[in-house]
Protein backbone atom coordinates (compact mmCIF):
# COMPACT_ATOMS: atom_id res chain seq x y z
CA UNK A 1 0.00 0.00 0.00
CA UNK A 2 3.04 2.25 1.00
CA UNK A 3 4.73 1.76 -2.36
CA UNK A 4 1.24 2.54 -4.11
CA UNK A 5 1.19 5.39 -2.55
CA UNK A 6 4.45 6.54 -3.26
CA UNK A 7 3.78 5.44 -6.85
CA UNK A 8 1.12 7.68 -7.04
CA UNK A 9 2.78 10.51 -5.70
CA UNK A 10 6.09 10.34 -7.48
CA UNK A 11 3.26 10.24 -10.55
CA UNK A 12 1.70 13.17 -9.44
CA UNK A 13 5.10 15.32 -9.34
CA UNK A 14 6.10 13.83 -12.81
CA UNK A 15 2.76 15.19 -14.26
CA UNK A 16 3.05 18.08 -12.10
CA UNK A 17 6.74 18.65 -13.48
CA UNK A 18 5.75 18.23 -17.08
CA UNK A 19 2.28 20.71 -16.52
CA UNK A 20 5.01 23.38 -15.35
CA UNK A 21 7.09 22.82 -18.44
CA UNK A 22 4.30 22.90 -21.09
CA UNK A 23 3.19 26.31 -19.01
CA UNK A 24 6.63 27.78 -18.91
CA UNK A 25 7.47 26.98 -22.79
CA UNK A 26 4.04 28.38 -24.26
CA UNK A 27 4.54 31.54 -22.34
CA UNK A 28 8.20 31.69 -24.03
CA UNK A 29 6.55 30.76 -27.30
CA UNK A 30 4.33 33.77 -26.65
CA UNK A 31 6.78 36.27 -26.36
CA UNK A 32 7.11 38.61 -29.36
CA UNK A 33 11.28 37.97 -29.50
CA UNK A 34 13.72 36.59 -32.34
CA UNK A 35 12.90 32.82 -33.34
CA UNK A 36 16.28 32.20 -32.29
CA UNK A 37 16.12 33.42 -29.13
CA UNK A 38 13.16 31.70 -28.36
CA UNK A 39 14.47 28.35 -29.25
CA UNK A 40 16.98 28.90 -27.40
CA UNK A 41 15.41 29.64 -24.14
CA UNK A 42 12.83 26.77 -24.48
CA UNK A 43 16.00 24.26 -24.90
CA UNK A 44 17.40 25.78 -21.42
CA UNK A 45 13.77 24.86 -20.36
CA UNK A 46 14.06 21.66 -21.49
CA UNK A 47 17.49 21.19 -19.91
CA UNK A 48 16.38 22.72 -16.70
CA UNK A 49 12.95 20.84 -16.12
CA UNK A 50 13.32 18.04 -17.99
CA UNK A 51 17.05 17.33 -17.54
CA UNK A 52 17.39 17.11 -21.31
CA UNK A 53 20.87 18.26 -21.16
CA UNK A 54 21.61 17.42 -24.60
CA UNK A 55 19.18 18.92 -27.82
CA UNK A 56 18.93 20.70 -30.87
CA UNK A 57 16.67 21.70 -33.46
CA UNK A 58 16.82 21.32 -37.09
CA UNK A 59 15.25 23.05 -39.42
CA UNK A 60 14.52 21.58 -43.46
CA UNK A 61 16.09 23.79 -46.05
CA UNK A 62 16.99 23.80 -50.04
CA UNK A 63 13.30 22.43 -50.71
CA UNK A 64 12.83 19.95 -47.86
CA UNK A 65 16.03 18.17 -49.02
CA UNK A 66 18.51 18.56 -46.34
CA UNK A 67 18.41 19.10 -42.34
CA UNK A 68 20.10 22.53 -41.04
CA UNK A 69 20.67 23.05 -37.41
CA UNK A 70 19.25 26.44 -36.00
CA UNK A 71 19.54 25.52 -32.37
CA UNK A 72 21.35 23.49 -29.93
CA UNK A 73 22.65 23.03 -26.35
CA UNK A 74 24.39 21.24 -23.75
CA UNK A 75 27.04 19.72 -27.21
CA UNK A 76 30.99 20.95 -27.11
CA UNK A 77 29.92 21.75 -30.95
CA UNK A 78 26.90 23.61 -31.11
CA UNK A 79 27.04 22.67 -34.82
CA UNK A 80 25.11 25.48 -35.94
CA UNK A 81 24.39 25.80 -39.50
CA UNK A 82 25.00 22.07 -40.41
CA UNK A 83 23.44 20.66 -42.87
CA UNK A 84 22.29 16.89 -43.04
CA UNK A 85 20.75 15.53 -45.78
CA UNK A 86 17.01 13.97 -45.67
CA UNK A 87 17.73 10.15 -45.31
CA UNK A 88 21.14 10.91 -43.76
CA UNK A 89 21.24 9.04 -39.53
CA UNK A 90 18.42 9.46 -37.30
CA UNK A 91 17.46 13.05 -37.43
CA UNK A 92 17.83 12.76 -41.53
CA UNK A 93 15.31 9.56 -41.26
CA UNK A 94 12.86 11.19 -38.91
CA UNK A 95 12.72 14.34 -41.41
CA UNK A 96 11.93 11.95 -44.69
CA UNK A 97 9.70 9.28 -42.83
CA UNK A 98 8.16 12.56 -40.43
CA UNK A 99 7.70 9.88 -38.02
CA UNK A 100 9.12 9.24 -34.37
CA UNK A 101 12.50 7.28 -33.40
CA UNK A 102 13.70 6.18 -29.98
CA UNK A 103 16.52 4.25 -29.54
CA UNK A 104 18.25 2.73 -26.59
CA UNK A 105 21.76 1.29 -26.73
CA UNK A 106 22.40 3.22 -29.49
CA UNK A 107 25.98 1.45 -29.44
CA UNK A 108 24.92 -1.53 -30.27
CA UNK A 109 22.77 0.13 -32.90
CA UNK A 110 25.84 2.89 -34.10
CA UNK A 111 26.35 0.80 -37.73
CA UNK A 112 22.41 0.65 -38.61
CA UNK A 113 21.86 4.31 -37.13
CA UNK A 114 25.30 5.69 -39.75
CA UNK A 115 24.37 2.96 -42.30
CA UNK A 116 21.51 5.35 -43.66
CA UNK A 117 24.06 8.03 -45.84
CA UNK A 118 25.42 4.89 -47.85
CA UNK A 119 21.94 4.83 -49.82
CA UNK A 120 22.95 8.53 -50.78
CA UNK A 121 25.54 8.02 -52.88
CA UNK A 122 25.74 11.78 -53.18
CA UNK A 123 26.80 11.91 -49.52
CA UNK A 124 30.78 10.75 -50.04
CA UNK A 125 32.10 11.93 -46.90
CA UNK A 126 30.54 11.33 -43.18
CA UNK A 127 28.62 14.65 -41.97
CA UNK A 128 29.58 15.04 -38.02
CA UNK A 129 26.49 16.14 -36.28
CA UNK A 130 26.99 17.77 -32.76
CA UNK A 131 26.43 15.20 -30.66
CA UNK A 132 27.42 12.98 -27.73
CA UNK A 133 30.49 10.60 -28.34
CA UNK A 134 28.97 8.07 -26.09
CA UNK A 135 25.60 8.88 -26.70
CA UNK A 136 23.49 5.62 -25.58
CA UNK A 137 20.10 6.63 -26.00
CA UNK A 138 18.41 9.15 -28.26
CA UNK A 139 14.66 10.07 -29.24
CA UNK A 140 14.74 12.37 -32.47
CA UNK A 141 10.41 14.26 -33.02
CA UNK A 142 9.55 15.26 -36.24
CA UNK A 143 7.75 18.81 -35.60
CA UNK A 144 4.65 18.68 -38.24
CA UNK A 145 2.21 21.83 -38.37
CA UNK A 146 -0.34 21.82 -40.97
CA UNK A 147 0.85 18.61 -42.05
CA UNK A 148 4.23 20.31 -42.81
CA UNK A 149 7.31 19.47 -41.41
CA UNK A 150 8.65 22.29 -39.59
CA UNK A 151 11.35 20.86 -37.94
CA UNK A 152 13.07 17.95 -35.81
CA UNK A 153 13.65 18.00 -32.14
CA UNK A 154 16.82 15.54 -31.36
CA UNK A 155 17.78 14.48 -28.13
CA UNK A 156 20.44 12.52 -26.95
CA UNK A 157 21.84 10.77 -23.46
CA UNK A 158 24.54 8.75 -21.72
CA UNK A 159 22.38 6.73 -20.12
CA UNK A 160 21.08 3.24 -21.95
CA UNK A 161 17.55 3.63 -20.70
CA UNK A 162 17.29 7.84 -20.20
CA UNK A 163 14.06 7.89 -22.28
CA UNK A 164 10.88 6.38 -21.71
CA UNK A 165 7.75 5.75 -23.39
CA UNK A 166 5.89 8.90 -21.43
CA UNK A 167 8.73 10.86 -21.63
CA UNK A 168 8.17 10.22 -25.88
CA UNK A 169 4.65 10.84 -25.30
CA UNK A 170 5.24 13.96 -23.30
CA UNK A 171 7.36 15.33 -25.65
CA UNK A 172 5.23 14.76 -28.67
CA UNK A 173 2.78 16.72 -26.93
CA UNK A 174 5.04 19.29 -26.71
CA UNK A 175 6.88 19.13 -29.84
CA UNK A 176 3.42 20.09 -31.58
CA UNK A 177 3.21 23.47 -29.74
CA UNK A 178 6.80 23.79 -30.60
CA UNK A 179 5.75 23.18 -34.15
CA UNK A 180 3.01 25.12 -34.65
CA UNK A 181 4.53 28.74 -32.94
CA UNK A 182 7.98 27.83 -35.21
CA UNK A 183 5.88 27.99 -38.57
CA UNK A 184 3.41 30.96 -37.22
CA UNK A 185 6.94 32.64 -36.24
CA UNK A 186 8.77 31.83 -39.77
CA UNK A 187 5.21 33.39 -41.13
CA UNK A 188 5.79 36.51 -39.31
CA UNK A 189 9.32 36.97 -40.21
CA UNK A 190 8.55 36.38 -43.98
CA UNK A 191 5.72 39.16 -43.92
CA UNK A 192 8.40 41.20 -41.65
CA UNK A 193 11.08 40.85 -44.15
CA UNK A 194 8.60 41.65 -47.25
CA UNK A 195 7.50 45.02 -45.60
CA UNK A 196 11.19 46.06 -44.69
CA UNK A 197 11.77 45.26 -48.41
CA UNK A 198 8.44 46.80 -49.73
CA UNK A 199 9.50 50.33 -47.47
CA UNK A 200 13.09 49.95 -49.02
CA UNK A 201 11.13 50.10 -52.71
CA UNK A 202 9.28 53.16 -51.30
CA UNK A 203 11.63 54.73 -50.19
CA UNK A 204 14.03 54.15 -53.45
CA UNK A 205 10.33 55.38 -55.02
CA UNK A 206 10.97 58.61 -53.69
CA UNK A 207 14.46 59.76 -53.61
CA UNK A 208 14.17 58.53 -57.55
CA UNK A 209 11.11 61.03 -57.64
CA UNK A 210 12.99 64.32 -56.16
CA UNK A 211 16.02 63.46 -58.06
CA UNK A 212 14.13 63.19 -61.27
CA UNK A 213 12.26 66.50 -60.34
CA UNK A 214 15.35 68.24 -59.01
CA UNK A 215 16.84 67.40 -63.23
CA UNK A 216 13.62 68.92 -64.54
CA UNK A 217 13.86 71.83 -62.35
CA UNK A 218 17.22 72.56 -62.21
CA UNK A 219 19.55 70.73 -65.02
CA UNK A 220 17.01 71.40 -67.31
CA UNK A 221 16.65 74.71 -66.97
CA UNK A 222 19.78 75.93 -67.00
CA UNK A 223 20.74 74.71 -70.63
CA UNK A 224 17.76 76.49 -71.59
CA UNK A 225 18.88 79.43 -69.86
CA UNK A 226 21.95 79.40 -71.49
CA UNK A 227 19.65 79.52 -74.93
CA UNK A 228 17.99 82.76 -73.74
CA UNK A 229 21.24 84.15 -72.48
CA UNK A 230 22.81 83.17 -76.03
CA UNK A 231 19.72 84.93 -78.19
CA UNK A 232 19.39 87.62 -76.23
CA UNK A 233 23.28 88.23 -77.33
CA UNK A 234 22.13 87.67 -80.55
CA UNK A 235 20.19 90.46 -81.24
CA UNK A 236 22.63 92.55 -79.21
CA UNK A 237 25.41 91.80 -81.46
CA UNK A 238 22.99 91.41 -84.32
CA UNK A 239 21.90 95.28 -83.65
CA UNK A 240 25.49 96.70 -83.65
CA UNK A 241 26.35 94.67 -86.76
CA UNK A 242 29.17 92.49 -85.14
CA UNK A 243 29.54 89.99 -87.53
CA UNK A 244 32.63 88.14 -85.93
CA UNK A 245 30.69 88.06 -82.25
CA UNK A 246 27.54 86.66 -84.16
CA UNK A 247 29.96 84.00 -85.78
CA UNK A 248 31.42 82.97 -82.36
CA UNK A 249 27.90 82.47 -81.29
CA UNK A 250 27.29 79.27 -83.35
CA UNK A 251 29.10 76.54 -81.58
CA UNK A 252 27.72 77.95 -78.07
CA UNK A 253 24.40 77.56 -79.83
CA UNK A 254 24.67 74.10 -81.17
CA UNK A 255 26.45 72.95 -77.90
CA UNK A 256 23.51 74.32 -75.87
CA UNK A 257 20.63 72.84 -78.23
CA UNK A 258 22.49 68.90 -78.19
CA UNK A 259 22.58 69.40 -74.27
CA UNK A 260 19.27 70.03 -73.94
CA UNK A 261 18.12 67.42 -76.59
CA UNK A 262 20.24 64.94 -74.82
CA UNK A 263 18.84 65.59 -71.68
CA UNK A 264 15.26 65.14 -73.31
CA UNK A 265 16.09 62.07 -74.88
CA UNK A 266 17.82 60.40 -71.40
CA UNK A 267 14.53 61.43 -69.65
CA UNK A 268 12.00 60.23 -72.10
CA UNK A 269 14.34 56.86 -72.40
CA UNK A 270 14.21 56.47 -68.71
CA UNK A 271 10.80 57.32 -68.56
CA UNK A 272 9.52 54.76 -70.79
CA UNK A 273 12.38 52.08 -69.11
CA UNK A 274 10.32 52.91 -65.38
CA UNK A 275 6.99 52.39 -67.65
CA UNK A 276 8.70 49.47 -69.49
CA UNK A 277 7.94 50.89 -72.35
CA UNK A 278 10.91 50.69 -74.02
CA UNK A 279 11.76 47.33 -76.39
CA UNK A 280 15.17 45.62 -77.18
CA UNK A 281 15.24 44.73 -81.03
CA UNK A 282 18.85 43.69 -81.70
CA UNK A 283 20.14 43.72 -84.96
CA UNK A 284 23.80 43.34 -86.78
CA UNK A 285 25.24 46.96 -86.31
CA UNK A 286 28.61 47.78 -87.67
CA UNK A 287 30.24 49.58 -85.06
CA UNK A 288 32.82 52.09 -87.21
CA UNK A 289 30.12 53.97 -88.90
CA UNK A 290 28.02 54.31 -85.32
CA UNK A 291 31.43 55.45 -83.39
CA UNK A 292 31.89 58.12 -86.24
CA UNK A 293 28.47 59.54 -86.23
CA UNK A 294 28.44 60.04 -82.46
CA UNK A 295 31.77 61.26 -82.79
CA UNK A 296 30.05 64.03 -84.97
CA UNK A 297 27.31 65.12 -83.01
CA UNK A 298 30.59 66.68 -80.70
CA UNK A 299 32.17 68.23 -82.93
CA UNK A 300 32.28 71.78 -82.35
CA UNK A 301 32.06 70.70 -78.62
CA UNK A 302 35.66 68.87 -78.49
CA UNK A 303 37.18 71.48 -81.53
CA UNK A 304 35.88 74.22 -78.32
CA UNK A 305 38.42 72.14 -75.97
CA UNK A 306 41.47 71.40 -77.84
CA UNK A 307 40.71 67.53 -77.35
CA UNK A 308 42.41 65.29 -79.75
CA UNK A 309 39.96 62.29 -80.68
CA UNK A 310 41.54 59.39 -81.79
CA UNK A 311 39.22 56.61 -83.39
CA UNK A 312 41.13 53.19 -83.51
CA UNK A 313 39.08 51.97 -87.26
CA UNK A 314 38.35 48.49 -87.37
CA UNK A 315 36.05 47.70 -90.17
CA UNK A 316 35.40 44.61 -89.49
CA UNK A 317 34.12 45.42 -85.46
CA UNK A 318 29.83 44.52 -85.31
CA UNK A 319 27.88 43.70 -82.16
CA UNK A 320 24.14 42.26 -82.58
CA UNK A 321 22.08 45.04 -80.25
CA UNK A 322 19.71 47.64 -80.34
CA UNK A 323 20.90 50.48 -82.50
CA UNK A 324 19.11 53.12 -81.08
CA UNK A 325 20.31 51.95 -77.41
CA UNK A 326 23.80 51.55 -78.55
CA UNK A 327 23.94 55.22 -79.96
CA UNK A 328 22.22 56.70 -76.72
CA UNK A 329 25.02 54.42 -74.46
CA UNK A 330 27.90 55.71 -77.34
CA UNK A 331 27.03 59.40 -76.68
CA UNK A 332 26.51 59.54 -73.18
CA UNK A 333 30.11 57.86 -72.33
CA UNK A 334 31.70 59.58 -74.81
CA UNK A 335 30.04 63.38 -73.99
CA UNK A 336 31.44 62.61 -70.09
CA UNK A 337 34.62 61.93 -71.64
CA UNK A 338 34.76 65.59 -73.23
CA UNK A 339 32.64 67.23 -70.22
CA UNK A 340 35.65 65.44 -67.88
CA UNK A 341 38.63 65.77 -70.10
CA UNK A 342 40.69 69.37 -69.94
CA UNK A 343 41.58 71.64 -72.31
CA UNK A 344 44.30 69.54 -74.72
CA UNK A 345 43.49 66.20 -73.28
CA UNK A 346 42.76 62.90 -75.34
CA UNK A 347 39.76 60.96 -75.78
CA UNK A 348 40.30 57.09 -77.45
CA UNK A 349 38.15 54.57 -78.90
CA UNK A 350 39.40 51.36 -79.26
CA UNK A 351 37.15 48.00 -80.20
CA UNK A 352 38.65 44.51 -79.52
CA UNK A 353 37.21 40.67 -79.85
CA UNK A 354 36.84 39.18 -76.84
CA UNK A 355 35.76 35.33 -77.63
CA UNK A 356 32.23 35.78 -78.39
CA UNK A 357 32.10 39.23 -77.83
CA UNK A 358 33.10 43.15 -78.46
CA UNK A 359 34.71 45.20 -76.48
CA UNK A 360 34.32 48.96 -77.00
CA UNK A 361 36.79 50.97 -74.58
CA UNK A 362 36.33 54.97 -74.37
CA UNK A 363 39.92 56.48 -72.69
CA UNK A 364 40.23 59.65 -71.66
CA UNK A 365 42.90 61.95 -69.82
CA UNK A 366 40.39 63.45 -67.34
CA UNK A 367 40.37 64.04 -63.85
CA UNK A 368 39.09 60.62 -62.74
CA UNK A 369 36.91 59.46 -59.81
CA UNK A 370 37.41 57.88 -56.89
CA UNK A 371 35.88 54.04 -55.79
CA UNK A 372 32.98 56.21 -53.91
CA UNK A 373 32.11 57.40 -56.92
CA UNK A 374 32.32 54.77 -59.52
CA UNK A 375 30.10 52.57 -56.72
CA UNK A 376 27.17 55.46 -57.10
CA UNK A 377 27.36 56.00 -61.29
CA UNK A 378 24.09 53.95 -61.74
CA UNK A 379 21.60 54.93 -59.32
CA UNK A 380 20.07 57.56 -59.90
CA UNK A 381 19.25 58.11 -56.03
CA UNK A 382 22.56 58.85 -55.20
CA UNK A 383 24.09 59.89 -58.10
CA UNK A 384 25.17 63.48 -58.45
CA UNK A 385 25.78 65.22 -61.31
CA UNK A 386 29.42 66.90 -61.49
CA UNK A 387 30.55 70.17 -62.89
CA UNK A 388 33.14 69.30 -65.54
CA UNK A 389 36.84 70.75 -66.30
CA UNK A 390 35.14 73.82 -67.84
CA UNK A 391 32.14 73.54 -65.76
CA UNK A 392 29.79 72.28 -67.92
CA UNK A 393 26.65 70.61 -66.19
CA UNK A 394 25.00 67.27 -66.76
CA UNK A 395 21.88 65.50 -65.22
CA UNK A 396 23.83 62.41 -63.56
CA UNK A 397 21.13 60.53 -65.82
CA UNK A 398 23.35 59.62 -68.65
CA UNK A 399 25.06 56.71 -66.96
CA UNK A 400 21.86 55.11 -65.09
CA UNK A 401 20.81 54.79 -68.78
CA UNK A 402 23.90 53.64 -70.27
CA UNK A 403 23.83 50.96 -67.42
CA UNK A 404 20.13 49.84 -68.39
CA UNK A 405 20.66 49.89 -72.51
CA UNK A 406 23.64 47.54 -71.18
CA UNK A 407 21.59 44.95 -69.23
CA UNK A 408 18.87 45.01 -72.12
CA UNK A 409 21.37 44.22 -74.85
CA UNK A 410 22.97 41.75 -72.52
CA UNK A 411 26.17 43.32 -71.92
CA UNK A 412 28.26 44.72 -69.05
CA UNK A 413 29.96 47.95 -68.42
CA UNK A 414 33.20 48.03 -66.50
CA UNK A 415 35.03 51.27 -65.30
CA UNK A 416 38.57 51.56 -64.14
CA UNK A 417 39.71 55.25 -63.44
CA UNK A 418 42.73 56.89 -61.66
CA UNK A 419 43.88 60.75 -61.55
CA UNK A 420 45.18 59.95 -64.98
CA UNK A 421 41.95 59.00 -66.53
CA UNK A 422 39.04 57.26 -67.03
CA UNK A 423 38.52 53.88 -69.41
CA UNK A 424 34.56 52.40 -69.76
CA UNK A 425 34.37 48.94 -71.31
CA UNK A 426 31.42 48.25 -72.82
CA UNK A 427 31.28 44.32 -73.69
CA UNK A 428 28.30 43.13 -75.80
CA UNK A 429 27.38 39.83 -77.52
CA UNK A 430 28.75 39.54 -81.33
CA UNK A 431 25.99 37.65 -82.55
Amino acid sequence: MEKSIESLEKELLEEKRKNVLLRNVAVELAKLSPLKEKLDNILELLDDNFNLKHTMLLFPAKKDTILRVFASRGFCDLGIGVEIPFNYGVVGTVASKKKKLRISRLSQYRKYANAFHKKDKSASQTIKLPGLPNAESLVALPLIANNELVAVLSCESEDILFFHKSDEVFLMTLSQQIAVSIQNSIVFEQLEERVKLRTKELENLNKTKDRLFSIIGHDLRSPVTSLEGIAELFEYYNAKGKNEQLLALGPRISFAAKNVNQLLDNLLNWSLGQQEGLQCSPQKIDLQPLIKDVHHLFTDFIASKHIRFLHFDDDKASVFADYNMIFSVLRNVISNSIKFTPSGGQIEVSTNDIEDNVQITIKDTGIGMDHEKIETLFSLQENKSTLGTDREKGSGLGLVLVNEFMLLNKGTINIESSKAGTSIHLLLPRK
